[in-house]
């Protein structure tokens, strides 16, 4: 993973196919923001339920668990931000991405 100068914030993308969804988890330090670009889903934290759509901005605090799920027929397309980063690295490694 590289940084560029930004040390308070860690963005990245996110997919998920027609029926699928993240694991659910949750970050010690962090709170987690999406926003949505394409599809349809929701946003589950702590068992609060957020639809969301294309223009959406969905919210997870700290030490919440929480997922994302695709409820809609084409792929969710999400900008993710953890603030302050930190665990997104180690999730990005067990998803084999790193």
């Amino acid at each position: 993973m590289k940084q560029h100068g930004i040390n308070s914030a860690s963005i990245g993308t996110v997919t998920i196919p027609p029926t699928g969804k993240s694991d659910p988890h949750s970050h010690e330090r962090s709170d987690e923001f999406w926003i949505i670009t394409k599809g349809h889903g929701k946003i589950i934290a702590d068992g609060n339920e957020v639809e969301v759509e294309p223009g959406a901005v969905a919210y997870a605090p700290a030490k919440s668990t929480h997922q994302v799920v695709n409820t809609g027929k084409e792929t969710l397309h999400a900008y993710w931000i953890i603030v302050p980063p930190g665990p997104e690295e180690a999730m990005l490694k067990m998803m084999g991405k790193l």
